[in-house]
């Protein structure tokens, strides 16, 4: 697969949801660095997994760090980017 647009970022948030709850474990600190591809991205509906409140978000593809998989995120919970 070959890597193109790979833009690094770095996380703000821990939460997309009013009830606060994370969309990303809660051991991963703010300020950690994702890649992602800026130009793979759609719009989602995200199920909290707290409340089960329905959020509708931009998403964007994200390399998978320390042995996670690959996937879309909400791209709110990274800090702003050009794209």
């Amino acid at each position: 697969m070959v890597r193109q647009n790979q833009v690094k970022v770095t996380l703000k948030l821990n939460s997309i949801c009013a009830c606060g709850f994370p969309v990303l474990h809660v051991l991963i600190p703010l300020g950690t660095e994702y890649e992602i591809n800026p130009e793979t991205s759609g719009n989602f509906t995200l199920i909290c997994g707290g409340c089960g409140a329905e959020n509708k978000v931009r998403c964007i593809w994200v390399k998978g760090r320390d042995h996670a998989e690959p996937g879309f995120l909400p791209k709110e919970i990274f800090e702003p980017f050009i794209e």
